[in-house]
């Protein structure tokens, strides 16, 4: 599960200034009945990213999400308004995109889709003669095509080629804001405009999932030791010591029913002795290493499901723009997040249960062999655990520590088909486990390597602690 979100590229040829850019946008959402106001008495609010030698500037807001109306009315609106090219950049779960040109007649002009799509048939090459006026000096359409044509693992690097192409800043065609009330105090180059209902309204003002999540789960979570990171992402974290790290946080998901909006509350544990901590990105980027309701629920019924309340829990939904009903249920996702994730947390209290945690929910870590430069050449293994096994001498016996066959067999008595190629899978875990077990006793028996192994666990340690620090952690 991959990123999914949405963002609006407004080009900026006359290198209008923030505080006049703030006043043209301000001027087009008041012909909407919107004016602007402060962050206290703000219904809606909107960040807009400016960057040095960028002919574009970027716009978002929590509101902008694939296939949500506002986000196409604002595009065609704006590009009209300012009478200049606005892009549609849309990110789908980190698998595809898609980039869509709008003019000054509010009309869509072209269309560019790429990635790992659904069906071929999705794929959209683009005009070569709508872009090749938006192409930097010296930029090709060859660029962009190719660009489009390549593999990535994630979607949003694609972007991150494409935009010195157009003339964007790399960083700002690739932004994916999940809290758009605290962007301004951590990205300098990001301002913020809030606003209100032109006209006074008594409906009550419905306030962003984030700060609802915010604000239930603070009170239940900060007298157990959790605190909110400082940083645009809402994630809660608890110190276990000073090498553990217990997280809650809360993800918008896509699809769901027309009308409504959906999310899902994870949580996961870390240690300072992983690549990297990276939790100044949004859960979308961290996904790989969270758990939610649903994957501890089957570990504790892994025999007697019961389907209805397994629907309940999977997505928690609500109503656009209902705030009692947005409410309700960032509360129901509390008492089920106390119920399928603290419990398996506050067991976590050593490097040993720590393991214990990583192995059932995420999986068997890799060591990567004995690569003295322990993988550290590849940025997206970020979330790798594996050096623990070095780190506490870990001898456990692998077999016994495989979801045990008696449950799978159950498993698929009650979900008939869902476990049809076991045999096989279980033979090739059991093969890459002892793999894996005879690289780490290569690791523990060879002493110039497991020295080196010892000397990246403390240069681990010590740039955790200081990338938790800057998160306001006292450690």
């Amino acid at each position: 599960m991959g990123a999914t979100y949405s963002t609006i590229q407004i080009r900026n040829l006359g290198q209008v200034g923030p505080d006049e850019f703030k006043q043209l946008l301000g001027t087009y959402f008041e012909k909407k009945g919107l004016t602007t106001t402060t962050d206290k008495d703000a219904e809606f609010s909107y960040w807009i990213s400016f960057a040095d030698e960028s002919d574009w500037i970027s716009l978002g807001t929590s509101e902008y999400e694939p296939g949500e109306k506002c986000m196409e009315e604002d595009v065609q609106g704006i590009a009209k308004a300012l009478e200049t090219h606005c892009l549609l950049t849309q990110v789908y779960d980190s698998d595809f995109f898609g980039l869509k040109l709008f003019g000054t007649n509010k009309m869509q002009a072209d269309i560019i889709v790429a990635g790992s799509v659904y069906d071929d048939e999705m794929l959209v090459e683009g005009n070569p003669a709508k872009w090749k006026p938006l192409l930097k000096e010296g930029k090709t359409w060859d660029e962009l095509r190719t660009v489009c044509e390549s593999d990535y693992t994630f979607a949003e690097d694609a972007l991150t080629d494409i935009a010195p192409l157009l003339g964007i800043n790399p960083n700002n065609l690739s932004l994916e804001y999940d809290c758009t009330e605290e962007i301004a105090k951590s990205v300098p180059c990001v301002h913020t405009l809030y606003l209100k209902n032109a006209k006074q309204s008594s409906k009550k003002k419905v306030a962003s999932l984030t700060t609802v999540f915010k604000q239930v789960f603070g009170e239940a979570l900060e007298p157990l030791g959790f605190v909110k990171l400082k940083g645009r992402h809402p994630y809660f974290v608890r110190l276990i010591g000073d090498e553990i790290i217990h997280v809650i946080a809360i993800r918008n998901e896509s699809g769901g029913l027309p009308g409504y909006k959906e999310f899902n509350v994870y949580g996961a544990v870390a240690t300072v002795y992983r690549q990297r901590i990276t939790l100044d990105q949004s859960l979308g980027f961290n996904i790989n290493w969270f758990t939610n309701n649903i994957h501890n629920y089957y570990r504790t019924n892994p025999s007697n499901y019961d389907k209805k309340f397994i629907n309940s829990i999977r997505i928690f939904s609500y109503k656009t723009d209902d705030y009692e009903a947005m409410y309700s249920e960032v509360e129901r996702s509390l008492i089920m997040a106390n119920k399928y994730i603290m419990p398996y947390l506050t067991k976590v209290v050593d490097l040993e249960s720590c393991i214990e945690f990583i192995t059932k929910f995420i999986g068997w870590q890799s060591i990567y062999g004995p690569d003295e430069n322990f993988f550290n050449d590849h940025p997206m293994n970020f979330y790798n655990e594996g050096l623990l096994y070095v780190k506490t001498g870990y001898s456990g016996d692998f077999m016994e520590r495989l979801e045990s066959r008696e449950a799978y067999e159950s498993a698929r008595r009650h979900v008939p088909g869902a476990f049809e190629n076991y045999d096989d899978y279980y033979r090739k875990y059991c093969d890459y486990a002892l793999i894996e077990r005879n690289k780490l006793d290569r690791l523990l028996s060879n002493t110039r390597l497991y020295e080196n192994c010892i000397s990246e666990l403390n240069r681990r340690r010590e740039a955790n602690t200081e990338i938790l620090r800057s998160y306001g952690l006292d450690i």
